[in-house]
């Protein structure tokens, strides 16, 4: 990837344009290439042809649409090519604030703050940093398959990706796949449609919804960017439940709208469930193949090792350090535990051992695992906290991970004392009641 940093900011304005005229130099200064792109009806291609590390955007853009829509199509590029996306406008609405930082912009930047260029020079400097950090294990990362590949490395899960495949080929309406947290769903959605030759663009459902209209949002837009319907992103909808009340009545009407928008239907689409009733309900009302998808215990042990290997490097290059070697007899340690969430437990474990192998109690890498796992189970079984962390995605290893392995930050966000924070990892406690009693360190921790 090109280290190069794409300023997107609506130059008609003269303050916009003597903005990113400093901008460039600021960054030139030091020593980071930039390039400032016109708007125009084809923005989006030309953001994507030049493949930048950074984007720097305005929310108004004319000819084109809003920033909004460029961290949309930003998304829906593969991950090695995926820019960090940053805005500076002069927008100040709260609301396109928080959809900006929903789809994944790093940081939203006024330019009526004097200190807003200096700040976005140094989230520049600071992405290229982690960029080149992250180029060190390139070479390493190469020799592991990726995580589509190790998904359906077991024979039950190659039969299950032959499947997909063969119901695409019947040209079916819709892949529905059902199973518990955490098993690959979403990375089966994406590897079948990697094999269309197209991109997968996922949207996570909510459940307050009340219209699919307002649920989709842009992806319409990124649809009409794409004339051609091989060339089109194929949904992923994502976490689809009963509590979506009409769901699958309103979704069919509103593909027959949107049918009717493009001139062609948006199939074929893919759905997420972890319940069986979801997805029967919704085979009502289309041609649907489900499949059902099994839960790492469930044959599936042959791709753990494998797993934990890659997730070992991608937890290693987010807190800058080298990979820790661990023996056969660790390694097998992981083939022994029964994951009740799956892929996603076991990707968190390994961020916390990362996160914390030089804080938590124990002897060696086996029996400091032992001690993250029984912290993760203590959490995920406290009744009285549950609800809590289901909420706000909070427990004590997770702040941890979030503050980058710093306890003096963790304590900051926990609202609590460097002390207090080895005490909780000492005792394996989480700190949800104490963080649940502190508002302030709630939206602290939210915004971190």
């Amino acid at each position: 990837m090109q280290q190069t940093v794409a300023i997107l900011l609506n130059e008609r304005e003269p303050q916009k344009k003597e903005i990113a005229a400093t901008l460039e130099a600021e960054l030139k200064a030091e020593g980071i290439t930039s390039s400032r792109i016109s708007s125009s009806p084809s923005l989006a291609e030309q953001v994507i042809a030049a493949r930048p590390s950074v984007v720097v955007t305005d929310y108004i853009l004319e000819d084109y649409g809003t920033g909004l829509d460029i961290l949309e199509v930003c998304r829906t590029t593969e991950t090695i090519h995926r820019p960090t996306c940053v805005f500076l406008t002069d927008e100040p609405s709260l609301q396109v604030a928080i959809a900006a930082m929903k789809l994944g912009a790093v940081d939203y930047l006024l330019t009526t703050d004097v200190h807003a260029l200096s700040e976005c020079v140094t989230i520049i400097r600071s992405k290229l940093a982690d960029l080149r950090q992250a180029t060190k294990y390139r070479k390493s990362l190469r020799t592991i398959r990726s995580k589509k590949e190790l998904v359906v490395s077991s024979e039950v899960m190659s039969k299950l990706q032959e499947s997909l495949l063969t119901e695409l080929e019947k040209g079916k309406e819709m892949i529905l796949l059902c199973g518990p947290t955490g098993v690959g769903k979403r990375t089966l959605a994406r590897g079948a449609i990697q094999s269309l030759g197209r991109l997968p663009l996922a949207i996570e459902v909510d459940r307050e919804c009340s219209s699919l209209t307002s649920m989709l949002g842009r992806a319409i837009a990124t649809f009409e960017m794409y004339e051609d319907e091989d060339s089109q992103p194929a949904l992923i909808l994502e976490n689809l439940s009963l509590a979506n009340t009409g769901m699958a009545e309103e979704l069919s009407r509103e593909i027959k709208t949107l049918s009717e928008r493009l001139g062609q239907a948006p199939y074929p689409l893919f759905m997420t469930t972890n319940d069986p009733r979801t997805a029967e309900q919704f085979s009502k009302h289309f041609d649907a193949f489900i499949a059902p998808v099994p839960a790492l215990s469930e044959g599936r042990e042959g791709e753990i090792g494998q797993l934990v290997q890659k997730f070992l490097f991608e937890a290693s290059t987010i807190f800058k350090i080298e990979v820790p070697k661990l023996s056969a007899k660790e390694l097998a340690w992981f083939g022994e535990q029964n994951w009740e969430e799956n892929l996603a437990q076991l990707k968190r474990i390994i961020e916390s051992f990362i996160a914390g192998q030089n804080i938590v109690r124990g002897e060696g890498p086996r029996e400091k695992l032992d001690r993250i796992l029984e912290i993760d189970r203590s959490i995920l079984m406290s009744k009285p906290h549950l609800e809590a962390l289901r909420k706000d995605s909070l427990s004590l290893f997770e702040t941890l991970i979030s503050a980058k392995g710093d306890v003096g930050q963790c304590a900051r966000l926990l609202d609590c004392s460097i002390g207090e924070v080895y005490q909780l990892l000492t005792e394996g406690r989480n700190g949800a009641h104490e963080v649940g009693s502190s508002p302030s360190a709630l939206n602290r921790t939210n915004e971190a």
